[in-house]
């Protein structure tokens, strides 16, 4: 399953970002960085990183929100995807790692931000998923999902990538069993985002 989803997303890494620049994705994704500035301290340093980073959307819209106090590093599976990623970003603009979440030796409590678009539901345990998340956040530090809705437009999206959808009241409760504080869910921007997604915000505990 694991190296079918990378397939399809090597197969997918050279038409991504205009697809999902035609969907709006990048307004809803500035948006929640946006909401991450709001939640984060307004000054000094942040260490972040971008979760199945994709072609690097996510972490255009939080480099441009945070400038240059910003270091971020992006974990995909897919290299074709990174390779995207780095040309829409730039060299040298984020650290690029070629992996997964449950495979890739990230540093424990290492992270200000954590943060993930449209990877939760693909992954098999997402409770396990979330508390493998918290670990990399430093105590305090803040979580940052966009996840994937039920709804017709979503259906639509299931038949190609077989995905999950979380209703609201079940995805707060995933962050709540996997120990999250402060959580909060919110809709994201008008037109395709605000139909196939919700977007969260939760913080690791003191």
């Amino acid at each position: 399953m694991a190296r079918d989803l990378t397939a399809a997303y090597d197969a997918a890494a050279e038409h991504w970002g205009r697809r999902i620049a035609w969907l709006g994705f990048p307004a809803a994704y500035r948006a929640m960085a946006a909401r991450a500035a709001s939640l984060l301290p307004p000054a000094g340093m942040i260490r972040a990183v971008d979760l199945g980073a994709g072609d690097g959307a996510l972490a255009e819209a939080l480099l441009d929100q945070f400038g240059p106090r910003l270091r971020l590093a992006l974990l995909d599976r897919s290299q074709a995807m990174l390779r995207a990623a780095e040309r829409r970003l730039g060299a040298g603009r984020a650290e690029l790692i070629a992996g997964d979440l449950e495979m890739t030796d990230l540093p424990s409590g290492g992270f200000d931000l954590v943060a993930a678009a449209h990877l939760l539901e693909h992954l098999p345990d997402p409770e396990a998923a979330l508390r493998r998340m918290m670990r990399l956040l430093r105590p305090g530090g803040t979580l940052l999902l966009a996840v994937s809705r039920p709804h017709w437009c979503s259906r639509l999206v299931w038949f190609t990538w077989r995905h999950r959808r979380f209703r609201a009241a079940e995805m707060l409760c995933l962050l709540d069993d996997a120990g999250y504080v402060a959580r909060q869910c919110w809709p994201m921007t008008p037109g395709p985002p605000r139909r196939l997604s919700l977007a969260y915000a939760a913080r690791r505990p003191d």
